[in-house]
């Protein structure tokens, strides 16, 4: 199956009422989401998903464990080459990394702050205004 077919089949299980949107990058119609009246919290804390999960909190798996995830924060007090940077970033050599945000600061550009955000394949590198000393 495919990973979009399999999350749809997961949100539906936590909330068979709910109404799935795809999007690429968030982008949608808002009239969609916005104002639709479409949540109810009655209903929401009667669908069995979620609330299983809650009733049986003696046997859940948090999700680092179930799944593998683990974290680390980097900081350096050293600039990222940008020659380098991107290399590493067209060699795609960030295998298993799911999620990676952060400032980044690029040893040409002494003055302004990189925004960093990655989810899955797709990596965002872009300008974040000026760092302020």
């Amino acid at each position: 199956k495919s990973k979009l077919k399999r999350i749809e089949q997961f949100c539906k299980k936590l909330n068979p009422k709910s109404k799935i949107i795809f999007s690429s990058f968030s982008k949608i119609d808002l009239k969609q989401i916005l104002n639709s009246k479409s949540f109810n919290f009655n209903d929401a804390a009667l669908n069995p998903g979620w609330l299983a999960e809650m009733k049986d909190s003696k046997d859940m798996v948090p999700e680092t464990e179930e799944y593998g995830i683990t974290s680390f924060i980097y900081r350096a007090r050293k600039p990222f080459n940008p020659t380098k940077l991107h290399e590493f970033m067209e060699a795609k050599k960030m295998n298993g990394v799911y999620r990676a945000k952060g400032f980044s600061w690029l040893a040409t550009r002494n003055d302004v702050c990189f925004d960093w955000n990655q989810a899955g394949e797709v990596l965002d590198f872009e300008h974040g205004g000026n760092w302020f000393v």
